[in-house]
């Protein structure tokens, strides 16, 4: 299918559940994505997290096998086969978005009626210097881990380094958090943020606000992380300051972002382009499905 009537670039949440309303009401569709349909939420975001968050009471190598399998079981629903089997065409392969109505995917050419982005966000990292030396972990290769890290130190605590280090203490992990912010998770209430916090230390994390990492290094045994009185020495980092959204090859478009570099929309999800529309976590808006 070369000319559907809406072409959607990204395969996670936003853009499976925008392509499979388009296809109930019998619209033409196709999807392209970089690789497996299924996105952050199957792979590396809600779903391992709350699996994980849920699995306790087992041994850390058994809640990550419940994890593997979860994962699998749900992306079986949303593979290329399941979405061909519901007439979604699916394209792999990264998206060149050269006009409204012209995509080109390593070489093959579609031109659709409409096209939707929902090419989502990445791991936002900050500039601390050492860290690009540092094999530092993110929500990417978090779920990769097979042994229980002895020390995690988590920079960085919104939903996702609260999320984490309440998961991993549960285990038995040391955890300690570095928040820059004189509080855990600023964009909720304040009494939410108390409570988070209150709760994060009774089960023994260690929660640091106001503190932020002046550099990293690594020595033979651990990571070491300079803090402005003190340093700290992990097994692990996990960075966890946030996530910004994925714009590679759509700079043809020249859209209208916001000042946090998303994708600005309208209450219809219309772009600066009426004919474009963008969803999910390329908006800046709430990223969890």
């Amino acid at each position: 299918m070369t000319s559907p009537d809406l072409l959607v670039i990204g395969g996670g949440s936003a853009g499976l559940s925008a392509a499979r309303t388009a296809r109930a009401l019998n619209r033409s569709v196709a999807i392209v994505n970089d690789g497996p349909p299924g996105g952050d939420c199957t792979f590396t975001g809600c779903v391992p997290s709350k699996t994980l968050l849920s699995a306790g009471s087992l041994t850390f190598t058994d809640a990550m096998a419940r994890v593997r399998a979860t994962i699998a079981s749900i992306a079986a629903d949303e593979d290329v086969a399941a979405l061909t089997d519901e007439g979604i065409d699916v394209v792999l392969g990264r998206a060149v978005v050269q006009s409204p109505n012209r995509v080109e995917v390593h070489g093959t050419v579609l031109r659709p009626r409409k096209i939707l982005i929902a090419t989502g966000a990445r791991p936002q990292i900050p500039l601390i210097p050492g860290l690009s030396e540092i094999p530092y972990l993110t929500t990417d290769t978090l779920f990769d881990l097979e042994v229980l890290p002895d020390h995690l130190v988590i920079v960085g605590v919104g939903p996702i380094g609260v999320e984490m280090a309440a998961a991993f203490r549960q285990f038995g992990a040391n955890v300690t958090t570095i928040e820059a912010a004189d509080r855990l998770i600023g964009r909720e209430e304040p009494r939410a943020s108390r409570v988070i916090t209150q709760v994060l230390r009774r089960s023994g994390v260690t929660v640091k606000t106001s503190t932020a990492a002046s550099s990293v290094s690594l020595t033979d045994d651990d990571i070491q992380l300079t803090l402005a009185e003190d340093t700290l020495s992990a097994s692990h980092l996990l960075i966890a300051t946030g996530r910004q959204p994925n714009l590679s090859r759509l700079d043809a478009l020249g859209l209208a972002l916001t000042d946090q570099k998303a994708i600005r929309t309208n209450l219809k999800m219309q772009t600066s382009d009426s004919s474009i529309y963008a969803a999910g976590d390329v908006t800046g808006r709430s990223a969890f499905t």
